[in-house]
């Protein structure tokens, strides 16, 4: 089947991010402007214990930003409702303290106006933990959000997480095609590569650094021997685009 969709993961796939950095300052940040009576170990471990649920349970009869409300609000000594509240005024007025952490990365904006000359549909398929809101900020920061996206996924969208593959399965659903139509492009072997590639979905792995074969060859086996489609850097990826990925017999 032909494929008809592109799924781009987002943090340091087509946009460049400092994650140490980013995270670190993002729990200060917010713990100084949205809870300044509570400890900021606190709040960084509950928003970590929020994540981890969200990333490994499947509930399906609530979207992501509401099993984190939901996780964190006794902790955090507030309602789910005055919790989302208090995280979009954050994201609204506070988040951009921390754009520094974020740049374009080197050839995203390129190879993703190939695949729009290319008549695909492009999708931004990033864990959704966060919500609308910073998703798009940090997309307007790697110069990556001036496109008509068919789908960016974000917390107030979607009910699975990554690397969930349900979550792609969500997806799939969304945009009311077939999973042969699509493929996931991605810098995380386990987010991006294992669970579409469980479920039928072509993959191309781009990992930030060469990947030591050893390593590769380890996490392989712990996911059932799971290979890539293709691998490569992005201007590979935006040549496997221009020839509609002729060399697999696409």
């Amino acid at each position: 089947m032909t494929i008809s969709k592109i799924l781009f993961d987002m943090d340091s796939t087509i946009i460049a991010i400092d994650e140490e950095n980013f995270t670190r300052h993002y729990f200060r940040l917010l713990a100084e402007r949205s809870f300044p009576d509570l400890p900021l170990a606190v709040i960084s471990k509950t928003i970590m214990d929020a994540t981890k649920t969200v990333m490994i349970q499947s509930i399906p009869e609530e979207l992501t930003m509401e099993t984190f409300m939901r996780e964190m609000s006794p902790r955090l000594q507030q309602s789910p409702e005055n919790l989302f509240e208090i995280f979009m005024e954050f994201y609204q007025n506070h988040f951009d303290d921390l754009k520094s952490y974020i740049r374009p990365a080197d050839g995203a904006k390129t190879v993703i106006q190939t695949c729009f000359d290319q008549g695909y549909d492009v999708v931004i398929a990033t864990t959704p933990v966060f919500p609308e809101i910073p998703i798009k900020k940090r997309l307007l920061w790697g110069d990556v959000l001036d496109f008509d996206y068919k789908l960016i996924t974000h917390a107030e969208n979607m009910h699975y997480s990554k690397p969930l593959a349900e979550y792609y399965l969500e997806i799939i659903d969304m945009l009311g095609c077939e999973v042969k139509e699509c493929i996931m492009v991605g810098n995380e072997f386990i987010g991006d590569i294992v669970a579409p590639a469980k479920i039928g979905m072509k993959t191309f792995y781009c990992p930030r650094e060469t990947v030591v074969d050893e390593m590769l060859r380890k996490i392989q086996k712990e996911y059932g021997d799971i290979e890539p489609t293709y691998q490569g850097t992005l201007h590979d990826f935006e040549e496997l685009v221009k020839n509609n990925f002729a060399d697999k017999g696409h």
